[in-house]
This record gives C-alpha cells, structure tokens and sequence, in this order.
C-alpha cells in the first residue's frame, strides 16, 4: 500500500500530462475494474486525512448529478483536452457516460492566465481544485488561474472519474456505422485517430509551438473576413469547407498504411473543443457568422520569477486603459513614450509566473519596429515574413520593465511572448448538428462543438473561459436530452446558452451546477427565451418542465 500511497501524492502535484496519466494507470493496476468507487475505497483508509476532501466533494458532485444519469450504455468522444474540452468530460462522466478524451497536443503548454468569475470558481472549489491548485483562492483571491494548471486539474478529476484520455493524438474523421473494416464490426459511429505527426500533416495543422514561429502561434482564426460573404458593415459569413467531408460514408478509402497507425474510436456523440479554427468542425458542414470590429491587436508576455521568494511574488495586478484621466501617470505613459501605443494592459501574477496582456494597433506595432510594414489587413501585416521577432522580444522586455518586473526575469521557453489579431469574433451558425447512417437501421448521432470552436471568447482579461464552460455544458445537456428522449423538439428548447447570448452573465452561485441549464442559469433567462410563447398564451408549446421554470400552469 505504501506504494499507492507514493503514487497517489505523486498524482496531486504532478506537472506533466503524460505523467499524470501514467500515475493514475499505475494506480488502476491495485484495482480489480480501475472504477473510482473501488480506487477510492482502496485509497481512502491510506491517503492523509487532508487529501481525503477529494472524494466527499466528488461524491456529492455524483450524488447532485444522480437523478440525472444515463440509464442506457453510452459512449462519448471529446476531441481537444483544452479547458473546456475537459469540463465537458467530467460532466459526461458525472452523467454515467463512458468518455474518451482524444489531445493533439504532447502535454498542457499553454501559460496563458484565465480569470473567473466567483460562480466558476465555486464550481471549480466543488470539484476539489483547493486539493490540486492549493495557490487558487476561492474567497478573497484574485479568481484566476494559468491556462495549463486548469488543464491539470480538470484532467486529474477526469482520470478520477474513469474517463479515459490520449495526449499526441488527434481526431481526423469520422465513420459511419455501415462501413467495415478488418477487426472491427459495423454498426457503431467510429472516429479515426492518428499520432500526431500523422493527424498534423493529414489536417495541415503544423505544431506551432515546435517552429520559430511561435510568437504567431496564437494566429487569427478568421484570417481576413474579407474573403468571405459580406451580410452588412461589420457581418460576415464563412461558408464551411464542406458538408460532410470528414465522413467514410460506403468504406474507408485512405492509404493502408493510414490505415495501419490510426484508431477506430466508437461513440454514441462527438463534442470538438479544438478551438475556433477546428478543421473538423469546418469540413462537418457549421458555417460562422463573424462580426467584425475595429482593428485590435493582442499582445501577451509570459515571464519566469527571476526570485521566487523576492518581492516581484507579491506584485499588484492591475488593469490600465487609455480611457482612464491620468492614464500617462501609469506604466502606459513611459510605454507611450518609447514609441508604442497601448489601448489597455492587465498584468496578472501566477503562481510561477509573470503575465502581461495588451492591446494596440498595427500602426503602433510599425512605430517601434515589430512589423516592417502595414498591410491591407492585420492578418497579412502579421504574416511571419513581415515580423521582426527581436523587435516583439525587445517589446515585451520594454512592457514588463514599465510594469515593475526585474529586467532580468527570463521569458518563459513557450510562449514568451506572442501577438495575434482579435479584430473579429465568430461563432458557429449552429449549435450541433444530427448525422444519419446511410443504413437507417443504425441509430444517428450529434455533434457539438464546445469552448471556442462554437464561439469566440472576448479575449482581453481573460473571461472568455467563464461562457466557454457553460456554452460546453449546455453541448453536454443537448446530447443528454437527446440521447435520452431522441426528441430535437425538445433540445431546441433546452438549449439555453446558445439561444439567449446574455444567458451566462445571469447565473446561480455555481456551487451546485451540473449539465441542466436550470442549475445554472437564473429563471428569468427562461422567460425571456419563451416571451413570445408567454405574450400569446400558448403554454401547449413547451414542455412541463419549461413550463413549470416560467410559470405556466
């Protein structure tokens, strides 16, 4: 036992992806079926009694989702273990779904720092993160966390939970269940996963962070909206690469040596959380809407602490903008003054740490030399042949000294120091889709995609992880109810977030959310959903449950 023991501590505070799954795989191996009541039974007369809080608050969490549960054996696939792609999982976890979480990515490499609002970080306290996250304060703290610790989290309550999770993998197409293959009997929807070398030529997605162009790694999604169908002023439409491109529909007619390193994953639904530019979500037919809006340009420094007992520990965050009377008289006036102009900057303080936000313009970037000239449109000035990468290090070592950071804490090894346009903010013209067999004795399957492939967050202070998670558990809700019911009628009316934009700035305490959006969501965002239904009296559209949150009799 001490050896679980050793693993278990080992599981707390591991850093790498890969060896957080390698821990929980061990620690299965002490069990008879790797489920988490019997790994908790086994663990909880050995762990420290401080340790043990994980379980009580994953027990009342499966005890709150109970009555909800799947009655019938289903399995879910998430492509993308991103934030929400993760959150997605636990949930479906919590709903007796059997999971299978699918990364392209080797490990957790984001350092980015997202903030939340006080209801996300109650529900991230009520799945445990104080164990895993101890630096995470849940009251009276500053309610934000890196991009990569959240992952962590979320990834360890995952494992938890039974989920199961591939990192270096990524999701390339889908079959339908009347195809055969050799080993494997039709009848199930499958997805075919490749190693990621394979799965990033196949989808054309190079691995920025691997190149010398990782300081464009966080590349517009929408590239130049010009190319695409113009609807007004400032609204667009790009149209989807195809309609169901990414479907074998009569056989698999790849290579066979694809065939021979890729995996055939069966699922009953797919969510994608692969981020805004998902080239499987393109080629399954979901069009965006873009708006586009004036011209802005993100700025992100990422630092080490020179000291991390030093005073740069306890550095006050802040958020300036040009906006503000005296602006000048902060650390946007000595930045003026260098030849770059900022519209606002945020600076944040992680755990480890140092992360600096900011917006400006192209023109601003040409002043201090960062692009050589600008062009038409942000996306060609930010083309890496006309950056002058020195030039953006330079930057970001200027912005940091403005701000107090010792000039010589290093730049973190990824991620250092980055610029992206977010000059345009799009979504997903639909919210998921339903797929048919071509045998119509198969049954059909849904779609979702979550997180930023639905719709773009605002990305300045980060807040675009709180909309993020609930626009993933609404995805959850929707394959819920029509797993459980097969009735679209009814996923229409459950589908809040995506119906009424304003939904996640009118929600509960988040100390007892779950999938159901009337968990999380206050009652009034049903009535205003349903007004038209209410000014006409006409209670015999909605469901009994609709009617009961709005007042129907």
């Amino acid at each position: 036992m001490s050896d679980l023991l050793t693993l278990f501590k080992e599981f707390l505070t591991c850093e790498s992806a890969i060896r957080t799954i390698e821990v929980m795989d061990l620690m299965r191996s002490h069990t008879d079926n790797g489920t988490y009541e019997q790994l908790k039974n086994i663990l909880l007369p050995i762990v420290p009694y401080s340790s043990r809080t994980i379980f009580n608050q994953l027990d009342a969490r499966i005890r709150l989702a109970s009555h909800l549960c799947c009655k019938e054996p289903a399995k879910v696939l998430v492509s993308g273990a991103g934030p929400c792609g993760l959150r997605s999982a636990v949930e479906c976890a919590l709903l007796g779904y059997q999971v299978t979480v699918y990364e392209l990515r080797s490990d957790c490499s984001r350092h980015n720092i997202l903030k939340t609002w006080e209801s996300t970080a109650n529900d991230l306290a009520s799945l445990g993160i104080k164990i895993f996250v101890p630096s995470f304060k849940v009251y009276g703290g500053n309610l934000h966390i890196g991009t990569n610790e959240l992952q962590l989290f979320l990834l360890k309550v995952s494992l938890l939970l039974g989920v199961e999770v591939h990192f270096s993998h990524g999701v390339c197409g889908i079959l339908d269940p009347a195809v055969s293959l050799p080993n494997s009997s039709p009848g199930k929807w499958r997805a075919w996963v490749l190693p990621e070398a394979e799965a990033r030529a196949f989808l054309k997605q190079p691995d920025l962070f691997q190149t010398d162009l990782a300081e464009l790694a966080l590349k517009p999604g929408e590239a130049d909206v010009s190319q695409h169908e113009k609807i007004n002023l400032v609204n667009y439409r790009e149209a989807a690469i195809s309609a169901e491109g990414a479907i074998s529909r009569a056989e698999f007619k790849h290579s066979p040596e694809l065939l021979k390193s890729a995996r055939f994953v069966e699922f009953n639904h797919l969510y994608v959380a692969e981020g805004q530019s998902s080239r499987l979500i393109r080629n399954l037919g979901f069009h965006r809407k873009l708006f586009r809006l004036a011209q802005a340009i993100g700025i992100v420094v990422n630092m080490d602490f020179l000291n991390t007992t030093g005073p740069e520990t306890k550095m006050q965050e802040f958020v300036v903008t040009r906006m503000a009377a005296k602006w000048r008289e902060g650390p946007l006036g000595p930045i003026f003054d260098s030849g770059l102009e900022l519209e606002n900057l945020e600076y944040m303080r992680g755990t480890k740490n140092h992360f600096l936000a900011a917006t400006t313009k192209c023109a601003f970037l040409q002043n201090f030399g960062v692009i050589k000239e600008v062009k038409d449109t942000v996306f060609e000035s930010l083309q890496p042949d006309n950056v002058n990468v020195d030039k953006l290090y330079e930057m970001g070592r200027m912005i940091a000294n403005a701000v107090g950071i010792p000039s010589q804490a290093p730049f973190r090894k990824k991620n250092g120091t980055q610029i992206f346009d977010f000059s345009c903010r799009g979504s997903c013209s639909e919210p998921y889709k339903y797929f048919d067999s071509i045998n119509s004795d198969y049954e059909s399957m849904m779609v979702i995609p979550i997180g930023d492939a639905l719709q773009n967050p605002y990305w300045p202070q980060g807040l675009g992880i709180n909309g993020g998670f609930h626009n993933s558990l609404d995805g959850v809700w929707s394959a819920h109810i029509y797993h459980t019911s097969k009735d679209p009628a009814l996923v229409i009316q459950e589908r809040v977030g995506y119906n009424y934009q304003e939904a996640s700035y009118r929600l509960t305490d988040g100390k007892t959310w779950t999938a159901d959006p009337t968990s999380r969501y206050d009652n009034e965002i049903f009535k205003q959903l349903h007004r038209a239904d209410i000014a006409a009296n006409v209670p015999f559209r909605l469901t009994k449950r609709v009617r009961a949150l709005i007042g129907f009799q």
